[in-house]
């Protein structure tokens, strides 16, 4: 326990000291998302090597996306599983209007998946629904569909 409390108070120094005695894998990720929750980049990268982000379903990728932490989204990706309930992480990427997490995310995700799981949580419908819609349509069909793009755009300022 005493690693996790050196975590949450960012002692990056203490991490260091205790990692080599920590049993990381008896916490079931535990401390990673601690690090992750937190924001604390450094940290994180010291956990990676004893750790995995594919853990509970990539939570620590979903936190990071929730966070709106672009460089602790860019570290986990490649370790994690981003289609993972939904693709959720592109789903709050889409969610805070974040353009960069979503052009990160967007390739390795399902992004229809993400839309209608979107679409039944009351918290994440919305303008951000038609956001994700408008993207998915100008992928799929480029400028062929303009006025389905534009339809989409109108539903979005209505909401």
């Amino acid at each position: 326990w005493a690693l996790l409390v050196a975590i949450r108070h960012e002692h990056t120094d203490v991490v260091d000291v205790l990692l080599p005695f920590a049993n990381v894998a008896a916490h079931s990720g535990q401390a990673l998302f601690i690090a992750v929750q937190i924001g604390c980049l450094d940290i994180v990268r010291q956990l990676l090597p004893v750790s995995d982000p594919r853990a509970h379903e990539s939570e620590c990728l979903r936190m990071a996306a929730q966070s709106n932490h672009f460089d602790l989204v860019r570290l986990l990706l490649p370790l994690s599983e981003p289609t993972a309930r939904h693709s959720e992480a592109l789903q709050w990427a889409c969610f805070y209007r974040n353009d960069i997490l979503m052009d990160l995310l967007w390739a390795v995700s399902d992004p229809q998946d993400a839309l209608c799981d979107m679409q039944t949580h009351p918290r994440r419908r919305g303008p951000q629904c038609c956001l994700l819609e408008r993207r998915i349509l100008q992928h799929c069909v480029g400028s062929h569909l303009g006025g389905a793009v534009l339809d989409a755009e109108r539903r979005e300022k209505r909401m």
